[in-house]
């Protein structure tokens, strides 16, 4: 296998034996990576070499199938009838020999989605060649060590979810019995402390004061707009010039029905939002972030937030969403009604009986409560 650069995007390359070419059709595999960094493109070389190795094993397969079968096998197709079934036993079929057909089946998926299903089952895969090695206790195991490695609950669940489908296609094609369910009534406990941690006020001084020491004003500005008005690293990557006013912005979240929101703008952020602003009337705030492949505007700037709060000292536990909590913790300390922060910050309304903030608070309120945060120098 090996790299080429083509249009500024790595492809993965494999050549393929000339007596395997008349089995697969083609006398290379060749595949683009999607990425122009050659590290990461080597990333997802490895899944794909896993994939094309495996496609290689089956066409050595059928090269070592006599000429009088193969001969049989024509001429039934010939008339139109299927050859005589030889099932392969479990223990033989590589985990994921039916990946690609899986995903060829989840039309309604998004690219970025598809891509996250095909690197969790490849990876899954290295942990478990064969379908046979799947078991529950083996895959409990595997969970239990994903949570003692530091690995989020989310991602944990996430992947378990994306294994159930693509189980569950392998179940309705007969290739695993429907008596063998290896992914489900597992376990996953977190351990002692485990989720994010809300940074304190001074932390989140300290993280832009660090950015602007490493010259990256963008990264200040961004933690400074998120600790101003809770909002989430997607929605403030995504504010746009015509969402902000001398008084207030909105940000347009997409987790929860609540999430589109108005949010008062503090006096103190307001300097911030005219600089980025300057002299423009539409476009986005933050101007000079890019795209992913799959359009994520908060990817390239959320790994630099995530070198940063490393290079402060802070661990697993510090995201970027601490600062969503600390938005909270700073209102809930001054006395503001967890309603109110729930709507402030997008959250789906609390069940709460009696509450003058039962649907969508006056802004006049909401500017009330945006007005008790406090952040020391310079946020």
């Amino acid at each position: 296998m090996y790299l080429r650069l083509r249009h500024r995007i790595w492809w993965a390359y494999h050549s393929i034996s000339p007596r395997l070419r008349p089995f697969l059709g083609k006398v290379e595999f060749a595949q683009p990576t999607g990425e122009t960094d050659k590290a990461r493109a080597r990333v997802v070389a490895a899944a794909l070499e896993v994939e094309w190795r495996q496609r290689l094993e089956e066409a050595k397969g059928a090269a070592r199938v006599p000429f009088w079968e193969r001969l049989e096998r024509a001429e039934l197709a010939w008339e139109g009838k299927a050859p005589p079934e030889r099932p392969e036993k479990v223990e033989a079929i590589q985990f994921d020999s039916r990946l690609d057909d899986w995903l060829l089946t989840r039309t309604a998926d998004r690219n970025k989605t598809r891509h996250m299903k095909r690197a969790t089952v490849t990876k899954f895969t290295i942990k478990f060649p064969t379908l046979a090695a799947v078991t529950r206790p083996a895959v409990q195991k595997w969970v239990d060590d994903q949570v003692g490695a530091g690995v989020a609950i989310k991602t944990i669940q996430r992947g378990l979810s994306e294994l159930r489908g693509y189980w569950a296609y392998l179940e309705a094609h007969g290739v695993v019995g429907e008596d063998h369910q290896p992914f489900i009534k597992l376990s996953i406990a977190a351990p002692p402390g485990a989720g994010w941690s809300s940074f304190a006020a001074d932390q989140v001084a300290a993280l832009v004061t660090a950015a602007e020491a490493a010259e990256d004003q963008e990264l200040a500005d961004l933690i400074r707009v998120s600790a101003w008005t809770g909002g989430r690293l997607e929605e403030v990557v995504t504010v746009r010039v015509e969402d902000v006013d001398a008084d207030r912005l909105v940000l347009r979240g997409t987790k929860t029905e609540a999430a589109p929101r108005q949010i008062a703008v503090h006096p103190s952020l307001a300097p911030t939002l005219q600089r980025l602003a300057g002299k423009r009337k539409s476009g986005f705030l933050f101007a000079d972030l890019t795209e992913n492949k799959f359009g994520d505007r908060s990817n390239a700037i959320g790994k630099r937030f995530g070198h940063l709060k490393t290079k402060c000292g802070f661990g697993k536990e510090y995201v970027f969403h601490s600062i969503r909590k600390t938005f909270s913790n700073i209102l809930w300390s001054a006395g503001v009604q967890r309603e109110l922060i729930s709507q402030l910050m997008g959250h789906k309304t609390a069940n709460i009986t009696i509450d003058v903030y039962a649907k969508d608070p006056q802004f006049a309120t909401k500017r009330r409560a945006i007005v008790k945060l406090k952040y020391p120098s310079p946020v």
